[in-house]
């Protein structure tokens, strides 16, 4: 085909605004250091408002999973996305620890929109032997706010102060959300660009039955594959929580780095993450596309990156040197890119006509976790006086989620040859 509208969107219109919505986040773990400083916070008090946002998100993803079954991904994402930009335009004139607090739960809130809307969208717009290269375009956006964003919020935070960074991160979520809404259809059918053939391509490439039925969380609560989904992304998000949330400042504080090197170093393991999760998308769809095996193109997969991320991480606990520590952090990130190209791929494969629901499930249970780890990991440190022990503790999960998947796909197998 000359011309496929479903990969512009993939890559000219979810990425920019994932990449945008991350930049959101971003922006307060990586000032996080200096508005501290600036603010007079404790570690404890930044704790809490680091991870209000995964509370939120834990909270709200089942909610924004059914508005988003209900209302469809165009209006979900529309509403959410100018709601987290406007939130992230007034942290700049909150003050107060409790103000940050409650502002960075409304974002998690709203943003806890954002992956039920996406992977049902590439669900319905891609057969299924794309959805793991569809996805890492998604995911693209998501970890390329780190890479770019720490750098580019240091830059601001060095020349104009740590607000200017979320004044500028919330207007481009404001320009992002009319953009979506004047291009963007929750179904191919609906778009007038998108030719007969491609409706083809992907109506008959999709393994699944098409959707016919609303979605229902009961239904979805019924399957084995619901709660061992659930388990993994429980495991995601506590490894996820320490480089979503104490990075920078672990580098900072444990190894050293300076304020002016900090942007690199903080972006090096996201690197990493995202050059893996396209290697993963790729060698996921032509195993499956070999083997006609959903369970061999994505559990092993999952399996490995697990075990990758565990192992360096506890390498990392026990290295006294700076320079291998970077090393092994930044390829403990990367492994977790062969367990996002599995999950979210799988969620899509086995949610069937509940895909929203149980991509907020996974959200729910790995921003929960991404909440709670940090906080137990600052009460650790704060104790203890460095972080041996709690990345110790991080690598053990990670092995914990490898376990799990053994759990995962061989009952999505049969589902999808029934």
């Amino acid at each position: 085909m000359k011309s496929s509208v479903r990969w512009q969107f993939a890559w000219f219109l979810f990425l920019p605004i994932t990449w945008i919505m991350s930049l959101d986040r971003t922006a307060m773990t990586v000032a996080a250091p200096v508005m501290q400083k600036d603010l007079h916070f404790t570690l404890t008090q930044m704790s809490w408002i680091l991870t209000a946002f995964h509370w939120a998100y834990a909270i709200c993803s089942i909610p924004a999973g059914v508005f988003t079954a209900w209302a469809g991904a165009r209006v979900a994402l529309v509403i959410a996305n100018a709601a987290w930009s406007a939130l992230t335009l007034a942290i700049p004139f909150a003050g107060t620890a409790t103000a940050l607090t409650g502002l960075r739960f409304a974002l998690g809130g709203f943003q806890a929109v954002d992956m039920p809307a996406s992977i049902t969208a590439f669900k319905n717009w891609f057969p299924t032997g794309e959805r793991a290269r569809a996805n890492s375009a998604l995911l693209a956006g998501v970890y390329l706010g780190p890479i770019m964003g720490a750098p580019l919020t240091v830059y601001l935070v060095g020349a104009f102060g740590w607000r200017a960074a979320f004044i500028a991160f919330g207007g481009l979520g404001i320009v992002s959300a009319v953009i979506w809404w004047m291009l963007f259809r929750d179904t191919p059918g609906q778009h007038p660009a998108v030719s007969e053939a491609e409706r083809l391509l992907i109506r008959e490439g999709q393994l699944e039955a098409p959707m016919r039925a609303k979605a229902s969380l009961r239904e979805m609560a019924g399957r084995f594959a619901f709660w061992t989904i659930g388990l993994q992304g429980l495991c995601t998000g506590v490894v996820m929580g320490f480089f979503n949330t104490w990075l920078p400042t672990y580098l900072m504080q444990e190894r050293g780095v300076a304020l002016k090197s900090l942007g690199f170093f903080s972006s090096l393991p996201w690197m990493i993450l995202l050059l893996v999760v396209f290697i993963a998308s790729v060698l996921e769809d032509a195993i499956l596309k070999r083997s006609g095996s959903v369970w061999l193109a994505r559990m092993p997969a999952a399996i490995l990156g697990f075990c990758i991320t565990a192992t360096c991480l506890w390498l990392t606990a026990h290295t006294a040197a700076t320079g291998p520590a970077l090393i092994l952090l930044a390829a403990g990130l990367g492994g977790m890119g062969f367990v996002q190209a599995s999950t979210w791929s799988t969620i899509q494969e086995v949610g069937g006509d509940n895909t929203s629901i149980l991509a907020a499930w996974n959200g729910m249970l790995t921003n929960g976790a991404a909440a709670l780890g940090p906080m137990l990991m600052a009460g650790l440190v704060s104790r203890q006086g460095n972080w041996s022990d709690a990345l110790s503790g991080v690598a053990m999960v990670a092995l914990a989620g490898a376990a799990i998947w053994t759990l995962i796909h061989r009952r999505a197998s049969r589902r999808l040859a029934a």
